[in-house]
C-alpha cells in the first residue's frame, strides 16, 4: 500500500516525550513514558526530530532510487537523515540502492512483512516463524545486514493490524510478539549488533490501547512507532478528506522507551 505514495515522511522524534504515564496507563505505555536511556546502534540526538522519508518511484521523482530520492530531497531543500524502506519476506536486502542510500549518509527504517511478493499469502505465518521453521531465511537476512555494516532501524511486519494485500492474517497478536522476539533472538545468535529495533502500529492503536496486545517487549524492542495516515487526496482512501495538520494525525511518532 505504502508503495504508492508518493513521500511518505518519516520523523523519528528524540525530545519531547509524552508527559508521565498516568495511573490507569499500561505497564508498555509507561514504560515508554519513562526517563530516557535508549543505548542502541543508531544514534539519537538528544533534542529534535531525524526527518526522513519513503520515496515512490514515478514519473514525478524519477523511476530509479537514485534518481528519485535526490529530486525528492531538492524538492523539499533538505536532505533525509532516514530514508524509509520495505520488503516483503522472499525479498532479498539490503540492495544495492540500500547501500548507495548509507553511503551518501542516510539511515535506512527497514520493514520486513511476512507476505509474499506476489501476495498469494502469508509466507511466513508468525507462528510458524516463531517455531522456527523459517530459520534459514532469518539467518540469511541477519548475515547479509551484518553485512551492511551500518546502524540501521529495523521493523518485523509493521502495522500488524492492517490487512495485508491478500486480505490473509498471519496470526494472532501473541503469535506476532512471538514471531518478533524470536527474530530479535536469531538476530542475537547470529550476531547482529547494527540494529535499532522498532514496533510499528497505526497511531488508532495506541489510542484505543493495544499497544500491550502486540508489544514483545522491553528486552526486545528498543523504539516504538506510530503511522498516522493524512488522507487528503489519497486515491486508496474513499472520499477526497481535508488536509489535516501533523499532530492529530498521529498520535505521537515515535516514543522513547527506557532500555532494560
Amino acid at each position: 500500500m505504502k508503495r504508492g505514495l508518493v513521500g511518505l515522511v518519516v520523523a523519528i522524534l528524540i525530545g519531547g516525550l509524552v508527559g508521565p504515564a498516568s495511573a490507569g496507563a499500561t505497564q508498555a505505555q509507561k514504560q515508554a513514558a519513562a526517563p530516557y536511556s535508549y543505548t542502541g546502534p543508531v544514534p539519537l540526538p538528544d533534542q529534535g526530530a531525524l526527518f526522513g522519508a519513503f520515496v515512490a518511484l514515478d514519473d514525478h521523482h524519477g523511476l530509479v532510487r537514485r534518481q528519485a530520492v535526490p529530486r525528492y530531497e531538492a524538492m523539499i531543500g533538505r536532505k533525509l537523515a532516514v530514508e524509509r524502506v520495505y520488503y516483503l519476506w522472499d525479498e532479498m536486502f539490503p540492495t544495492a540502492d540500500d547501500y548507495w542510500s548509507r553511503d551518501k549518509g542516510r539511515t535506512l527504517l527497514l520493514s520486513w512483512n511476512t507476505s509474499e511478493s506476489d501476495a498469494s499469502s502469508c509466507a511466513g505465518r508468525w507462528a510458524d516463524i516463531a517455531a522456527g521453521l523459517y530459520d534459514a531465511d532469518i539467518d540469511a537476512r541477519a548475515e547479509a545486514i551484518k553485512a551492511f555494516a551500518a546502524p540501521m532501524f529495523f521493523s518485523f511486519h509493521h502495522e500488524p493490524t492492517t490487512a495485508p494485500p491478500n486480505h490473509i492474517a498471519c496470526g494472532t497478536p501473541d503469535e506476532y510478539q512471538a514471531a518478533w522476539r524470536y527474530i530479535k533472538e536469531r538476530f542475537d545468535a547470529d550476531g547482529v549488533t547494527n540494529v535499532t529495533y522498532v514496533l510499528i502500529l497505526t497511531a488508532l492503536n495506541y489510542t484505543r490501547d493495544k499497544l500491550d496486545l502486540y508489544y514483545p517487549g522491553d528486552d526486545v524492542i528498543d523504539v516504538l512507532a506510530a503511522d498516522g495516515y493524512n488522507w487528503y487526496s489519497c486515491e486508496y482512501h474513499p472520499g477526497p478528506g481535508r488536509w489535516r495538520p501533523f499532530s492529530p494525525t498521529s498520535t505521537t511518532p515515535a516514543l522513547r522507551r527506557v532500555s532494560p
